[in-house]
């Protein structure tokens, strides 16, 4: 993490898991855990029907709340999130087949080109890119720090050939393949990584709790 020019983002992305009723019974124990560090912006994505939940329960603290999806429409939706006055994180990543075949970064340049199309530096600048390799995704499977941070760092220089120098050091990168509280530290610890995109590991309070204390660790 450069903390000189990025924020640091921990978001929890919850897909479709939980009631509105589960919902506020995390957000009630979430609260009161939650750490106050300085260092890192917190966010919640929960499913549509929980937003309302998750609002009142949440009111008058600094987590922040976002909605986001991918598929073959994603660079409308980035415009319409954008236009919306919504921080899109926009989610690239390749198969396993992909990253065998030796084509990893060819493949997440296509997306950031195709995703980012129409959309101008002074929106690229409002929302937030991760890197979720479609084989880590809930599958308990990780990249290790040194793959993340490849690949994050193939993202930014994507970012720096469309946008500059300015734009590339300032958005920040997130990864979210199967971040836990027990890797979070050293993934974090890489100077491309800005912060993660949490699945599982976000729906247990403590265990978010103690990636976010990660994030907020000084040293990284």
């Amino acid at each position: 993490m450069n903390r000189k020019y990025r924020k640091t983002v921990i978001a929890g992305n919850w897909k479709m898991n939980k009631t509105p009723t589960e919902t506020k019974a995390f957000m009630t124990e979430f609260k009161t855990i939650m750490p106050r560090g300085r260092w890192c912006d917190v966010a919640l994505c929960v499913p549509a029907v929980c937003i309302p939940a998750a609002v009142r329960a949440m009111r008058e603290t600094r987590i922040g709340r976002a909605m986001g999806e991918t598929n073959a429409d994603v660079n409308a939706k980035v415009l319409a999130a954008l236009e919306n006055g919504l921080i899109p994180i926009m989610c690239v990543g390749e198969s396993l087949e992909q990253r065998e075949a030796g084509i990893t970064e060819e493949w997440i340049t296509m997306q950031i080109k195709t995703g980012l199309a129409s959309i101008g530096e002074d929106k690229i600048r409002k929302m937030i890119i991760a890197y979720e390799p479609i084989w880590a995704i809930g599958t308990g499977k990780t990249a290790t720090p040194e793959q993340a941070e490849e690949v994050c760092e193939h993202i930014r220089a994507v970012i720096r050939k469309l946008y500059g120098a300015k734009v590339a050091r300032a958005i920040s990168i997130l990864y979210g393949g199967s971040m836990n509280e027990k890797n979070a530290y050293d993934l974090l610890a890489q100077p491309d990584i800005d912060g993660g995109l949490i699945g599982g590991a976000s729906l247990v309070p403590e265990k978010f709790v103690k990636i976010i204390e990660a994030a907020n660790q000084p040293t990284i």
